[in-house]
């Protein structure tokens, strides 16, 4: 039994179609490594938050970094934004080659 994830005559049917294939992969791939410095990121400021209630909570007077907190929230804002356009251009990778090859098919 042959399991595949896609038909690779599609490949010699439409040519350019291994290049959006390619670019989707990496694409993809950005959008995870997005992904996991996003949960990082995220992790570390509420590692912060929770630090700086416990030591209120004990009575020692603590003082919020705001440099380090606007530094914080540029970079979620950068991380963000990278998500945003690598997960787009998968997509649009996608439905381009999707395009290309159903038009191949229709004139065959």
């Amino acid at each position: 039994m042959r399991c595949a994830v896609f038909d690779k005559r599609l490949f010699s049917l439409t040519p350019g179609i291994g290049k959006l294939v390619a670019a989707k992969v990496v694409a993809l791939w950005l959008s995870l490594l997005a992904d996991v410095l996003f949960a990082f990121m995220m992790a570390n400021l509420l590692v912060s938050v929770l630090q700086c209630a416990i030591w209120t909570a004990q009575g020692a007077e603590v003082m919020l970094p705001v440099d380090n907190l606007a530094l914080a929230l540029l970079s979620l804002l950068a991380v963000c934004t990278v998500k945003y356009l690598t997960s787009r251009s998968a997509a649009s990778f996608g439905t381009e080659a999707a395009e290309r090859i159903k038009i191949a098919l229709r004139e065959r």
